[in-house]
């Protein structure tokens, strides 16, 4: 529960108030006002120095703030997310393009494959696909959605099961851009390790360049949040494996790799042959 719903959650605002960066994006993404923030800060002075992060795990925002730790550090920020989600914000421009994260290596029990959809400023949607869907099953719903969108890029990672969707829809005729998060990143090889890290902090940049919107879907929103960023030897920017996800306790952010493939290569709007 949002501590907010609670109206005692309130204190007298102080003449030199003034809102912060974080908290105007508070006020966006929740609708709080000035007694409800003077009551946080009030709250954040009383755990003391260095200690701040207790607030959003004690007083949540939103299910995503309940589940950090005093090591918590995601590369995106909830309340960003939650500004994102909550926004009336409309505007589709600018090439469609369509992430496909196939969940599973073909052996191990796995999540959802998700499938998401953002033009321009606007994810406008997200699909879930059942973890017992085949490979052929994840092709047949990738050429539906080709058909009916037309969009300028479907980007899948290839990685497990995704090469042979790569493969078979390319078979089919189907444009395609497969994507391999180990190799280097095309468009800033030498400010991140990979194309996983170079697509998360693009969606990362994206998040904080609002305007912006996602679908209020909780599962898409908790998967944004989870990685936490990390830095390779060499000094590139890098995302926090999937292994160590794991060992804290968070599962795969399938969601929010889909998203993210979005951003893997650059695209430019199709123009269609006459």
């Amino acid at each position: 529960v949002p501590w907010f719903w609670q109206p005692e959650y309130r204190a007298p605002v102080r003449d030199d108030f003034d809102r912060t960066e974080k908290e105007r994006e508070m006020v966006e993404a929740y609708g709080l006002d000035d007694e409800q923030l003077q009551w946080r800060r009030n709250k954040a002075m009383s755990y003391g120095s260095g200690m701040e992060w207790l607030v959003d795990q004690e007083y949540p925002n939103c299910a995503a703030d309940a589940f950090r730790t005093s090591t918590g550090n995601p590369l995106i920020n909830p309340g960003t997310v939650m500004r994102a989600a909550n926004t009336d914000f409309r505007e589709r421009e600018g090439p469609l393009i369509i992430g496909c994260d196939p969940a599973g290596d073909g052996v191990n029990k796995h999540d959802r494959s998700a499938i998401a959809f953002r033009q321009g400023r606007t994810c406008f949607r997200l699909e879930w696909l059942p973890s017992d869907h085949s490979t052929m099953q994840i092709v047949g719903r990738l050429v539906e959605i080709h058909n009916q969108f037309r969009p300028d890029a479907i980007i899948v990672d290839k990685g497990g099961l995704g090469a042979g969707i790569v493969d078979r829809l390319i078979e089919m005729h189907v444009p395609v851009i497969g994507v391999n998060n180990a190799e280097n990143d095309t468009l800033r090889p030498d400010d991140y390790e990979n194309v996983r890290a170079g697509m998360w902090w693009r969606m990362e940049e994206w998040f904080n360049n609002f305007p912006c919107r996602i679908p209020n879907d909780p599962a898409l929103i908790a998967d944004v949040t989870a990685p936490q960023p990390d830095r390779h030897s060499s000094g590139k920017k890098l995302l926090e494996s999937k292994d160590k996800m794991k060992k804290r306790g968070i599962r795969s952010p399938d969601g929010g790799d889909a998203l993210a493939l979005t951003f893997a290569e650059p695209v430019a709007k199709r123009v269609d042959e006459l």
